[in-house]
């Protein structure tokens, strides 16, 4: 099977309309940003996700982990303060991933607008209705949680907005909850609204090549890098990421590359232009360092992050082993 990517979910909060960020199940003055796929992730594939938090108070990204494979491996981690380009007013970000050992239900994570004893009526984050199918996650036999508190239990029956479950706890309206199986990005607070994750399933690979991340302070239009890793032997899924990083929204920026694909912007949170964007490739016997870039219209601060995973040989089993993590 050629390598490929499955699927790429975001969750994308309203900065100042997204309630209480953690707390439950959380360490200390930890937070969470919980993402789920309505397809589930597959055992045997491998996971790669990228978490961005705002720093202004210095808050900064932990983790990703899961309630079935545990805490992911956290391959790179920039802080906006840190040089070249140092910034008070940016992102700290992490570039994540996980060989899936284990499959992660189907999910769905958005906000309360109305409860009850036992029940939540709940909305995508943009407002609208998730549009179930009647008892969809009662019949799937999965749990409800509301961040904050941890109220929820198992889903006795749901319409296509309302979840009915067990326990009788009331969520607080106006703060997130999830349903089904869900990933986690941890941050260390729990009230800090501009954070955000993507994860991207990638199947026919057999392991990780590299992986590089770089940052920098432009002041004019400019290409931002992701750094480089070493040349390799067969086909290999390149995937990069670009972040304005002071996080206002005002600088677009746009995937830069001779044959990649531009796969969009991942969020925006509630700002003018895109805050984080990705575009991938198929690379095979680049015969030398390889390194993906973006390009910007304006000067601005800007993270980039790349990951490289190898394509298995044909019939060959795929390996759940980390290669090339120096």
């Amino acid at each position: 099977m050629a390598i490929a990517i499955v699927q790429a979910v975001t969750t994308d909060p309203n900065p100042s309309n997204v309630g209480n960020l953690g707390g439950a199940g959380d360490t200390g003055g930890q937070g969470h940003v919980c993402i789920a796929s309505s397809l589930g992730f597959q055992a045997g594939n491998y996971l790669l996700a990228l978490g961005g938090t705002a720093n202004f108070a210095g808050t900064t990204a932990v983790k990703f982990n899961d309630p079935i494979n545990g805490d992911w491996t956290t391959l790179e981690h920039l802080n906006c303060r840190s040089a070249p380009g140092a910034v008070t007013d940016g992102l700290d970000t992490i570039l994540a991933y996980m060989p899936a050992t284990a499959a992660i239900a189907p999910g769905w994570v958005g906000k309360v607008s109305a409860s009850a004893a036992g029940q939540a009526t709940v909305t995508n984050w943009d407002g609208t209705s998730p549009g179930w199918t009647t008892n969809q996650w009662s019949t799937a036999g999965a749990t409800c949680t509301e961040y904050g508190t941890g109220s929820g239990g198992t889903v006795t029956s749901n319409t296509a907005n309302v979840l009915n479950f067990s326990g009788g706890q009331t969520p607080t309206v106006g703060n997130p909850i999830v349903v089904g199986g869900f990933i986690k990005f941890i941050n260390t607070s729990a009230g800090e609204d501009y954070t955000a994750p993507t994860v991207v399933e990638v199947s026919g690979a057999s392991g990780l090549i590299g992986h590089s991340s770089n940052q920098n302070t432009f002041t004019a239009s400019s290409t931002v890098s992701t750094g480089t890793i070493a040349a390799w032997s067969g086909t290999g899924l390149a995937i990069s990421f670009a972040m304005d990083d002071n996080d206002d929204g005002t600088s677009p920026f746009n995937p830069l590359s001779a044959t990649g694909t531009d796969d969009g912007v991942l969020w925006k949170w509630n700002l003018a232009s895109a805050i984080a964007r990705m575009q991938h490739q198929i690379v095979t016997d680049p015969g030398a360092a390889y390194g993906m870039n973006f390009t910007t219209q304006t000067g601005d601060h800007h993270m980039a992050f790349l990951a490289v995973f190898q394509q298995a040989a044909a019939g060959a089993p795929k390996q759940l082993l980390t290669l090339g993590l120096g």
